[in-house]
């Protein structure tokens, strides 16, 4: 695989991984607060069997949705600071860039 294609494919997987990081995290925040948030899990368009998805949300509970968050931030991040060295030389032409 020459240099470009994995360049491409990383990219790829980095947005794969914030996609997934972010949709979990605004589901944690304003559909399955701990205590705080807006209270959306609490609306009648939410029930299931006289239980609020305060609970749940796609049949996946507060602590399923923290441990999906929290592992596609980690590999998030981590792809990210391989994208960094990957561009290493981008980064190091800086100076000259902004120079001119």
């Amino acid at each position: 695989m020459n240099n470009k294609r994995f360049n491409a494919v990383v990219n790829i997987i980095i947005l794969l991984f914030f996609v997934i990081s972010a949709i979990s995290g605004i589901i944690i925040w304003l559909i399955l607060p701990g205590g705080y948030g807006f209270g959306w899990g609490q609306s009648k368009l939410f029930q299931d069997a006289g239980e609020t998805l305060s609970k749940k949300f796609l049949e996946l509970s507060r602590h399923n949705w923290m441990t999906i968050h929290i592992y596609s931030s980690i590999i998030f991040v981590i792809l990210v600071v391989l994208h960094d060295i990957l561009h290493w030389k981008w980064f190091k032409s800086l100076p000259k860039i902004l120079k001119s």
